[in-house]
């Protein structure tokens, strides 16, 4: 596979410092808008797999001619863009000479990618794409009923406070005396705070060469050498997958592409998608911590340090299978249960 990335980043941000009596203020922002560019190659003339599935011995099966896999993609090409915002105010306010208070807000608004001539899908399932009225239900794309081009949503009301403490224990009498070991010997800093982050591309590049943009194809059951879409147990066809011909770049619910040919990448499988519910992930971070001096050259430390994660990106099945769907259909002509159980196919 030949995975060739051009990208490219521009970036502007400031900060501002400004310190009036106790308050030490500080504010800025920054905008940074991220490109891209993929043009991947992956196996374009087909590349078959031997495993000895045949003959017990890889090398065997590739002399007499039986791969025991087919897999051939299309070009993958993907044009990702993202822009960031954020701003944000803090302050360290002195409020005593033993105390510190530390307190700010950061607004941040992080776009999910999109591309620019919108060579990506996701699921929406019963929803039947107006951009290309082919696909099969549930298959949409930037332009269909609430998909906008970044899939998901841009959120622009993502605030996150944080807050801190650093104190110093002055006290020099009594037990608290003696537990704090008088001014300047022990120091306690409290602190926590949110944090949002953006989504990694790879959210994009899970999605290049996907249908209608590309076909990325691997045979289901072992192909004829010398006819690649034949199965080579029953001679059956699974259809001419190549060569593969990409729709026009122009396509949206006013201009819609109905001329695509859906049944040479049907069924779509392994097919991942940025889901359109998607949301920023964010985390809440907190600590505690206490030092004290002991002795003239020895100091203690005691920390405990935590966070919680909200959203976290993963992936999941978001068609799975149904074996007892499978073989209610069982009884329809034309349709048969294959080895994996798949439930009737995207549409269907």
């Amino acid at each position: 596979m030949s995975t060739r990335q051009y990208n490219n980043s521009f970036q502007v941000v400031d900060d501002f410092s400004r310190a009036v009596g106790r308050h030490s203020f500080k504010f800025g922002g920054q905008f940074h808008y991220d490109q891209i560019n993929e043009r991947n190659l992956a196996a374009e003339n087909g590349q078959y797999g031997f495993s000895g599935s045949e003959t017990g011995i890889d090398f065997a099966d590739f002399l007499i001619g039986a791969p025991d896999s087919l897999t051939q993609a299309s070009p993958q090409i993907l044009d990702s863009r993202s822009k960031y915002y954020g701003l944000f105010a803090q302050d360290s306010w002195r409020a005593t000479a033993d105390l510190v208070l530390n307190y700010g807000l950061r607004w941040e608004a992080s776009m999910p990618w999109y591309d620019t001539q919108n060579k990506i899908e996701t699921i929406i399932p019963g929803e039947q794409s107006v951009v290309f009225p082919g696909a099969p239900t549930g298959w949409v794309m930037p332009g269909d009923k609430g998909v906008p081009r970044t899939l998901a949503p841009t959120q622009w009301h993502n605030f996150s406070p944080r807050i801190g403490l650093a104190y110093s224990p002055s006290i020099s009498t009594g037990v608290l005396g003696k537990l704090f070991g008088g001014p300047g010997k022990t120091s306690i800093r409290i602190g926590g705070g949110m944090y949002y982050t953006s989504v990694e591309d790879l959210s994009q590049f899970l999605e290049v060469g996907d249908p209608p943009y590309g076909l990325y194809y691997g045979s289901a059951q072992p192909p004829l050498l010398e006819s690649p879409y034949l199965i080579r147990s029953n001679g059956e066809s699974v259809g001419q997958r190549f060569p593969f011909l990409f729709p026009p770049t122009n396509v949206s619910p006013e201009n819609p592409d109905t001329a695509f040919p859906w049944a040479q990448v049907e069924p779509i499988s392994y097919g991942f998608s940025f889901d359109h519910r998607n949301k920023l992930p964010y985390s809440e971070h907190y600590e505690f911590s206490i030092q004290r001096q002991l002795g003239a050259t020895t100091i203690g430390t005691l920390s405990y340090v935590g966070n919680q994660g909200h959203r976290l990106v993963t992936s999941i099945e978001a068609n799975p299978t149904n074996p007892a769907l499978c073989l209610q259909y069982s009884n329809n002509p034309g349709w048969q249960c294959s080895q994996f159980s798949e439930t009737p196919p995207l549409g269907t």
